[in-house]
């Protein structure tokens, strides 16, 4: 798209939609869809923006439990912004939610999900917003992986093998090579549930207390692991993994 521009998709018919948006050949979302234009006002411009408008979501939603960041779903609509210090070690990220059934409850889940800096929130308005400059950002050595020192199997903490029990979560197989099944059988009583494929690098997470259902987890086709992390009391340990393929 140019010297300073890049069109990144997972399928080829996301960078050609991506493609005659920026060309004038579609509408842009914010002329489209009622309110998302403010949605998108309302964070400004920054070096990475990411947003949804809810309704679109729908159809990833309507066979499966996929969880969204933070536990975000389908009736929201959402708008984020990264953005980076030239030269520094800092990266400020902003981020807005308007849902119009935004309750106090909600409210203190997304402020639980994406607090640690300053949030805010117009339960008139349906609107929550929070942002957060992280200045300490850790790196990895290459091949090696954060969950690669966490205890598994009988290492497991008293408080993590208490709350999973044995055999209530398996890893199974889809259709498409690049995705699996996460099925929590039984619910579990943790404050989160993270899944995480190591070779692709891509995680989410599903906070609890009471968690169960069916998630999709995408891997690198060429092989790789799948661990889920489960963390009670700031605890964490791996409580299923998988090779594949």
């Amino acid at each position: 798209m140019g010297e300073s521009r890049v069109a990144l998709g997972e399928y080829r018919e996301g960078i050609v939609g991506l493609l005659e948006t920026a060309s004038g050949e579609r509408e842009r979302a914010v002329d489209s869809l009622d309110r998302f234009d403010r949605l998108v006002d309302s964070i400004g411009d920054g070096d990475i923006v990411v947003g949804w408008y809810g309704s679109g979501l729908e159809s990833a939603f309507s066979n499966d439990t996929q969880p969204l960041p933070g536990g975000l779903g389908p009736d929201e609509n959402v708008i984020t912004a990264a953005r980076f210090v030239p030269g520094g070690n800092e990266i400020t990220v902003e981020l807005t939610v308007q849902d119009d059934s935004l309750s106090p409850d909600r409210h203190e889940t997304l402020k639980r999900a994406f607090g640690g800096g300053e949030t805010s929130a117009s339960l008139e308005d349906g609107r929550f917003s929070a942002n957060k400059t992280y200045d300490e950002i850790p790196f990895e050595p290459t091949g090696t992986d954060p969950t690669d020192d966490l205890p598994s199997g009988d290492d497991l903490p008293t408080k993590i093998s208490e709350a999973v029990p044995d055999g209530s979560i398996e890893i199974n197989s889809t259709s498409e090579d690049s995705r699996y099944w996460v099925e929590v059988r039984e619910s579990v009583q943790v404050d989160e549930l993270t899944v995480r494929a190591i070779e692709a690098d891509r995680q989410f997470t599903v906070f609890g207390p009471d968690i169960a259902g069916r998630y999709r987890a995408f891997v690198d086709r060429d092989g790789d692991e799948i661990r889920v992390v489960a963390t009670v009391d700031d605890v964490s340990g791996i409580v299923a993994t998988k090779s594949v393929p």
